[in-house]
């Protein structure tokens, strides 16, 4: 068994987001399926360890994002608590969008920003030797100059900027299965706010079918990045095997050939087949699967650096089942959910990824991968 921290506070359900998908019952739903199966409270497991998020500070958010960004950010949530209705951070007019601004929205994302943090620091210091931050608001589409997509901060990509300036790690990878890409991330990594050598994999929807629309299979890093972002764009309809494909071919060839010292996890749960947002088919048991094959590439790097962080995932029974799973195999205990119907997946949703999508991200990543070099 190893030790598993859940990172949690309850200023993360104070981001108030009234009628929308990304909304506090996410949380509240988690927790208490959580608490149900002994992962969380006091009647938890001994192997699950409670991590209280401390505040990130101003300068730590300064090294992915602008001023401008963090000073509206504060201001705009200030200004929620004086009027009657929604107010936006993604909008020029502050009436319309799709992040919104609550009185304690600015705060939250502090704490979920530094919640990565806490992990981290408990991780190293060896607390815990996993950790979960199980928090609100996302962040994976929040790049230097914007929030949007739900997102405030990004999370996962301080996370690398504290690993590099705390802790001088310099090989550091992000999987990210959030059915949307993490574009906010790769954004960041292209506009030159990752130190790190950072190895970017992404698996998401193709983007001519879903928000954002970016991250195509031949984006693929610049500059010192180039060749490190690896963008697997799934046909509509997903699922099982084709994650399980994903695995086989790209995901565990390349962690292993690049080594990173730590993992960090975009874990977004919009994959699931009952996802309100999404049009992929993931079952509770492909979150245990992708699990299982990241411990296995943990095995061998002979370490157990790994942090997931919470983005998206709309359906509250599909999130906090699927939470559940991941959290009990990064503790290497048995998965408490698995759905009986098999979903199989068409014939040409299978052809798709696995004859022309897999071969053409092979064939663009040739020059920078020993594992993808052509026979």
């Amino acid at each position: 068994m190893k030790k598993v921290g859940i990172v949690y506070n309850e200023i993360f359900l104070q981001h108030e987001t009234g009628a929308h998908p990304e909304n506090s019952e996410r949380l509240r739903g988690t927790i208490d399926t959580l608490t149900s199966l002994n992962f969380y409270g006091d009647g938890r497991y001994p192997w699950i360890i409670p991590l209280n998020p401390r505040k990130a500070t101003v300068e730590e958010i300064k090294w992915c994002h602008s001023p401008d960004l963090i000073q509206t950010a504060k201001i705009r949530c200030e200004e929620a608590k004086t009027v009657p209705y929604q107010i936006y951070l993604d909008s020029f007019s502050k009436r319309y969008g799709e992040t919104v601004a609550s009185p304690q929205s600015y705060v939250a994302a502090l704490y979920a920003a530094g919640g990565m943090f806490t992990a981290i620091d408990a991780i190293m210091g060896k607390k815990v030797e996993r950790a979960f931050n199980l928090c609100r608001p996302p962040g994976h589409h929040s790049d230097y100059a914007n929030a949007r997509g739900f997102c405030i901060f990004n999370n996962i990509a301080l996370a690398v900027n504290f690993l590099y300036h705390k802790y001088g790690l310099k090989k550091i990878a992000i999987v990210d299965f959030d059915a949307h890409a993490g574009n906010g991330t790769e954004d960041l990594i292209n506009q030159g706010y990752i130190p790190a050598d950072l190895l970017m994999i992404s698996l998401h929807q193709h983007p001519d079918t879903l928000y954002p629309g970016t991250c195509y299979v031949d984006e693929i890093g610049a500059g010192m990045h180039l060749g490190k972002i690896l963008n697997l764009t799934l046909a509509p309809s997903s699922g099982h095997e084709s994650i399980k494909y994903m695995f086989k071919t790209v995901v565990i060839p390349a962690l292993r050939e690049f080594q990173p010292e730590f993992l960090l996890i975009s874990a977004g749960y919009d994959g699931h087949h009952n996802d309100p947002l999404t049009n992929l088919g993931y079952m509770e048991q492909t979150y245990t699967y992708m699990m299982d094959e990241i411990n296995s590439i943990l095995k061998e790097l002979d370490h157990d650096r790994i942090l997931c962080t919470l983005e998206g995932g709309y359906d509250i029974t599909a999130l906090s089942h699927s939470i559940a799973n991941t959290i009990a195999r990064l503790g290497l205990y048995s998965s408490p959910f698995s759905e009986s119907s098999i979903i199989e997946e068409e014939q040409n949703v299978l052809n798709y990824n696995y004859e022309n999508m897999v071969p053409k991200l092979q064939k663009i990543l040739d020059p920078y991968w020993k594992s993808f070099k052509s026979e």
